[in-house]
């Protein structure tokens, strides 16, 4: 696993793609990254990336959360929903991190990374001293959710992001 800087946008970028044209059409999995995001994501967060061969397989990012820019991403009929969950379990812009995309070529699916990718950044967040993870799971990405739930994971709520389109929050206490 290796922490992921400039140097790889393109390589990330070139995931994406394939991705996109290959499994996620609609945008609905992993969200749409272009150049200028990708680096302020590395300036202001942390990109992980898994290699085989000198060519990256996978990778996964994570940031401070910030409350503000999540709750103007969620529609209105869940954001009263969403503040009652944050303020019940104690989370705030200071004490969480945010899980972001996750992305693993197919063909290197089903080999322990994605628990790699999960670990490596749970241990950033603990040694940061955040005291709250969360993470915003496709809610037809099942066995993902089941694999969050198992390991320790709480379910927050579930959120319409757009029609016919939702996601459970998750979260974890550190």
């Amino acid at each position: 696993m290796k922490l992921l800087n400039d140097e790889n946008i393109d390589e990330i970028l070139g995931l994406l793609k394939k991705f996109h044209e290959t499994e996620d059409k609609n945008f609905e999995i992993v969200l749409n990254r272009d150049k200028k995001q990708l680096e302020n994501l590395i300036i202001n967060g942390y990109i992980y990336g898994k290699f085989e061969k000198d060519k990256l397989i996978g990778f996964a990012s994570m940031s401070k959360y910030n409350m503000l820019s999540g709750l103007k991403k969620t529609k209105l009929e869940n954001r009263i929903r969403k503040e009652k969950f944050f303020k019940n379990a104690g989370i705030n812009d200071e004490n969480t991190a945010v899980l972001l995309n996750d992305l693993i070529e197919m063909k290197h699916r089903g080999k322990g990374i994605y628990k790699e990718l999960i670990s490596v950044r749970l241990d950033k967040i603990k040694m940061l001293g955040y005291e709250h993870v969360v993470a915003y799971l496709n809610i037809n990405k099942v066995k993902g959710i089941n694999s969050f739930l198992k390991n320790g994971w709480e379910f927050g709520t579930l959120l319409e992001i757009d029609t016919n389109r939702y996601e459970f929050l998750l979260h974890y206490k550190i």
